[in-house]
Parts: structure tokens; sequence; C-alpha cells
């Protein structure tokens, strides 16, 4: 649950945990699967201005999924990256920015540390600037993602920059609020710009479709069997797919193989779960069996690699933080 400093019109945060900033994200119904190794260290500064809505998010390496909130519509970009992004198929390169309608799906694979950032407006604003567009505008999770002339999203990406970098500095001199009157129609006026020049993009075609619907049919065999290992032949049997096909999917949403991916998946589960072994008197062998992991010194290792910590210090952690409540 958010704390109420979170809520404020103004905030910035740094962040430990992945699944923290999944939380903290506004907008969009998102669940992260970290690729890094190591400590984790994120943060989040956010501005609200009437109904428009700013964000910046500096991440570290990783896989993204969820979809937008069914009331709002965003615009994503990448403000800073080592790597490009690609969001549903698309690369969001410098000066790429999507537009993306209520309810549609996110598949985000993000390779190395970036500052990402995005605006959003209710969904009745959304109608009209996807009018502008010309293109149908409907809350469903297909709808298309229009991309943002490179000249337009320069400008919104430096305007996003600047008004959360000032959010920042008020935010640390202990100010909640900030006179940002004028932003809401100055931002829409860019937008309307933009969204009039805008196109959909070329390269999130039926392929992009096609590998997102086997990521998400392969999600949900995979929460359907959480109490023990999934491997690749039994996902392609499960989905109907070929080997080749379920290894392209997975590249092309997620930079990896179908069997990374799943491991990495429930490493993320399992830390999730340790997280609450505070409360639920949980062990770390029992985890990790329940989540598949049979071979107890390859899981400590692949799960210090990516979380920076051991098993058992995640849960230390977590009842440590339970006994000061």
């Amino acid at each position: 649950m958010l704390k109420a400093v979170d809520q404020a019109p103004i905030f910035s945060r740094r962040f430990t945990d992945p699944e923290d900033v999944a939380l903290a994200v506004r907008d969009a119904g998102i669940e992260y699967v970290p690729l890094g190794g190591g400590p984790y260290d994120a943060s989040l500064t956010l501005v609200q201005a009437g109904s428009l809505r700013i964000q910046r998010v500096v991440d570290q390496a990783h896989i993204v999924r969820g979809a937008v909130e069914e009331a709002r519509m965003g615009l994503l970009f990448s403000t800073r990256h080592l790597a490009a992004p690609v969001v549903n198929g698309c690369a969001l390169n410098a000066g790429r920015m999507l537009a993306l309608p209520p309810g549609r799906e996110l598949h985000g694979l993000c390779p190395g540390q970036l500052q990402w950032a995005s605006f959003s407006f209710p969904a009745e604003v959304a109608e009209r600037l996807f009018d502008l567009g010309g293109m149908p505008f409907g809350v469903r999770s297909t709808a298309p993602a229009l991309l943002v002339p490179p000249a337009v999203a320069a400008l919104l990406s430096n305007t996003a920059v600047e008004i959360t970098d000032l959010a920042e500095r008020l935010f640390e001199q202990g100010a909640t609020t900030m006179s940002a009157a004028f932003l809401p129609e100055g931002v829409l006026e860019l937008c309307i710009e933009a969204f009039s020049k805008a196109e959909e993009h070329p390269v999130c075609g039926r392929a992009a479709r096609d590998a997102i619907r086997i990521l998400n049919r392969a999600e949900e065999f995979l929460r359907a069997n959480i109490d023990r290992p999934i491997y690749t032949d039994e996902l392609c049997a499960a989905l109907a797919v070929s080997p080749r096909k379920l290894h392209q999917a997975f590249v092309a949403t997620c930079g990896m193989s179908p069997h990374a991916y799943l491991k990495r998946r429930r490493l993320t589960m399992v830390h999730r779960a340790l997280k609450s072994a505070g409360q639920e008197g949980l062990l770390v062998k029992s985890v990790a069996l329940a989540h598949g992991f049979w071979h107890l010194g390859n899981f400590a290792h692949d799960y210090r690699e990516l979380f920076g910590q051991s098993p058992s210090d995640t849960m230390l952690q977590a009842r440590a933080g339970l006994s000061r409540h």
C-alpha cells in the first residue's frame, strides 16, 4: 500500500526492491522481473497537475509486463539508456515515444540501466488525441500504439526531465506541492501537435503481437503450475507451438530463452515469498522446493546473483522489519 506522502501532488523516493517500484508506479498495473545482479537501486519522481501526471524512473535492467489502466492513456519514452528498451516489440531509441491507449498491454525489455518517463491523461483526453492521429480509439488490450514524431517527442522528453528535476529538488526541501497550474494545458498543447502528425509504428505488427500472445499464454501456464518446475518441452506442448517459435517469441519480448526467463520468474516469486516469511514462518528450503528449485546449492547461487543477497538474508530482513512494527 502506498504511503500518504506517495499520493501527494509531488514526491520522490528511492527503492531497493523492484516489486516496490512496480507498486509505486501509477497508471499501469505492472510486474517486474529483474535482469541485473547485485543490490537493486532505483528512484521514482512524480508530479500531479490537475488531470496530468508525469513520472520519471531511474531503473536497472528488467523485464516488465502488465497493462495501462482503463481510465488513463500514457506517453512512454526513454530519456537516457545504455541499450534501447523495447516495449511491445518497438525499440524506444532516442527521440521515440509511444502513445499507449487505455487498457493496452505492456511487454517491455530493458536490457540495461535507464531513465524512463511518462505523461498520462484521462481516457476522454486520449480519445481526442487518437482522433487527431487518425487512429480508432477503444479500451482494449490490442489497441495500437502510436509513434510520436521525434521533434515533438524530444520536446516532451525535455519537459518531463525539467519538471521532475524541479519536483525532486522541492521534495528534498520538504515540499509536497508545486506551482504547476500551467502544466496540463501546456503539455496537452504539445500532445495535440504530436498526435496530429503521429503514425502507427511499422515494427509493431503481427509478429510482435503473436510473440506477446505466446508469452501471455506461457505466463498463464506457469502460474497454474507454480508448485513444480516447468521445462521448455512441456511448455511447447501446452501452448501447441514448436520449440523454435517459442524461443523466437521469448527472445523478441524478453531478450532471453524460455528456460532462462522461467527460472528468473520463479526466482522472483521466491523473493516475494521470502519477504512474507516473517508473517508465515516459512523456511528457505520449503519455499525453494515449492517453486521448483530442487538443487538448493544452485538455487542459492542463482538467487544471490540476481538479488545481491542470500535467500536467508532476505527472510531475516523481512522478519526484522516485522519486529519493528
